[in-house]
């Protein structure tokens, strides 16, 4: 999610990021990194101003 070329780079076509990630983007790191922590994951869930995703109910557990 940091390296915006990478996603470019496998999709053949030019990537659309905000520098703020969003509930839809970033949502569902919470239940991940429970079972896999991650130092550079953890800072990006933590600097994201929300992580509801409405679709999937809301807010992830606890």
């Amino acid at each position: 999610m940091k390296d915006k070329d990478l996603f470019a780079k496998s999709a053949g076509a030019p990537q659309e990021f905000s520098d703020v990630l969003t509930g839809d983007q970033i949502g569902w790191a919470p239940p991940y990194l429970r079972r896999f922590p991650n130092a550079q994951l953890a800072a990006l869930t933590a600097a994201a101003p929300s992580l509801s995703v409405p679709y999937l109910g809301g807010l992830p557990p606890q």
